[in-house]
């Protein structure tokens, strides 16, 4: 008898990940009464066949306490109240695509009377692996060693139901510097019933009114957060910055029908840098 000794290797990446051997699109799925049901295209990427695995489960993004994007799972608080996985199904659950093909996953929303006013979530988890082998029953007394890498691709679900809103208040926290960014750390307090699924822009000025750097990302809050806007250290002497914090609606992978409405915001605050990239002082101007 042969004897097999397996390692499986799990990776999971963010959609659109250039590791990865499937490709999804869109890059989320969204629902609501009106249409209850949407598509999500499978593509195998590689040349080889590969067994497909789709799931669903309750998960958002977050900032950690270094400020940076990351996924959260199993919280189950906010699982009870905004958890989209009890009203959607998925069919089919598992595929087989062979090299260079395609099929689209369905995913159908339940029944949601029952539940208030808002926006539901979670997150679909999309895994590949290599599809199960015959196993050689001849005999020998030799161990041999098979690596099996699973990658996980995880895509955004939103579902919307009745009147969604979403109030944003930005709160000046801290700057840190490491060996090659100074960050700049913001606060956010969430209201409404509906996560922030927007950009951030922020503008560094000097006092003479010159742009020093700027960044706009797409910057999701579900929940109230504490993110980091990183900037390149060499930029910074010491001295007073001038900083504009802008935000909106604006986001390249929401459907129009799915925007909430919100008023932009734009603020402004005053960053005094010292010799060591300290934030000495944010306020208002």
């Amino acid at each position: 008898m042969k004897y097999f000794s397996i390692l499986v290797i799990t990776i999971i990446l963010l959609t659109c990940n250039v590791l990865a051997q499937i490709g999804l699109y869109p890059q989320a799925v969204f629902l609501n009464m009106q249409n209850r049901a949407s598509n999500l295209k499978i593509m195998n990427t590689t040349d080889q066949t590969k067994e497909i695995l789709i799931d669903i489960k309750f998960g958002f993004p977050q900032y950690d306490s270094l400020g940076n994007y990351t996924l959260a799972y199993g919280d189950s608080l906010p699982e009870a109240v905004w958890s989209a996985v009890p009203y959607v199904k998925v069919f089919p659950k598992k595929l087989l695509l062979k090299a260079k093909e395609e099929q689209v996953v369905k995913f159908m929303l339940g029944n949601m009377s029952n539940v208030p006013d808002g926006t539901y979530f979670g997150r679909i988890m999309v895994l590949s692996k290599n599809p199960p082998e015959e196993i050689d029953t001849t005999y020998t007394d030799k161990i041999t060693a098979k690596l099996d890498i699973h990658f996980t691709l995880v895509s955004a679900l939103i579902v919307d139901k009745g009147k969604t809103n979403c109030a944003i208040k930005v709160i000046p926290d801290i700057a840190t510097v490491d060996s090659a960014k100074v960050n700049f750390f913001v606060g956010i307090e969430k209201g409404g019933n509906s996560p922030f699924l927007g950009t951030s822009e922020i503008k560094v000025y000097d006092m003479s009114g010159k742009i020093v750097s700027e960044t706009k990302e797409m910057t999701p809050y579900y929940f109230n957060s504490r993110k980091s806007f990183k900037f390149d250290k060499k930029l910074f002497k010491k001295g007073q910055y001038k900083v504009e914090l802008s935000m909106s609606n604006e986001h390249k992978d929401v459907p129009k029908e799915f925007k909430v409405a919100f008023d932009p915001i734009k603020e402004s605050f005053i960053v005094d840098v010292d010799g060591q990239f300290e934030w000495k002082r944010w306020a208002d101007i």
